[in-house]
């Protein structure tokens, strides 16, 4: 078992998403030193323009466990819109209810960017941990632990 405390340890993360700012809100939380790269520009500023990825998420009850584990569950839970059902359409067009729990349950539908970039504000309101945009990984060496990061102005990253 290895001595070494969280402070004492670096954590490199490949992408910003949702598991990579999860992983790193955690991760920072506990005492590590992370960076997170990530190939997109940061969403939240002004010029971002989100893409290539669903608007909204159901978030079920593991993806709640996780939001209350990084400390930010109920302010998520708060903006979102809970969903009691779906509307089914079958061959000959005939519309039906098809309801996802029993009597009030509901998912709740959590938009993506906002989810996101709350996750990514909880991380980074760790002082140990950092982001870097606009960076992709290039060349990995899993027998090394290491990685290339390139940054749009082509600087590399060990």
């Amino acid at each position: 078992m290895s001595s070494l405390k969280p402070e004492d340890t670096s954590v490199s993360i490949i992408g910003g998403g949702l598991a990579g700012s999860l992983a790193a809100a955690l991760l920072g939380k506990k005492g590590y030193k992370v960076d997170v790269y990530e190939k997109r520009d940061d969403s939240r500023s002004e010029t971002f323009q989100w893409e290539g990825r669903s608007i909204n998420l159901a978030l079920s009850t593991r993806g709640r466990k996780a939001l209350r584990k990084a400390g930010i569950e109920e302010k998520i839970v708060s903006q979102c819109i809970p969903m009691k059902g779906r509307m089914m359409h079958d061959v000959d067009g005939k519309l039906s209810f098809m309801p996802y729990g029993v009597g009030d349950q509901a998912v709740l539908s959590a938009g993506r960017q906002m989810l996101n970039e709350e996750l990514m504000n909880v991380a980074e309101a760790n002082p140990n941990v950092k982001f870097h945009f606009n960076t992709s990984c290039k060349q990995i060496d899993v027998n090394n632990t290491s990685f290339n990061a390139i940054s749009s102005n082509s600087e590399s990253k060990p």
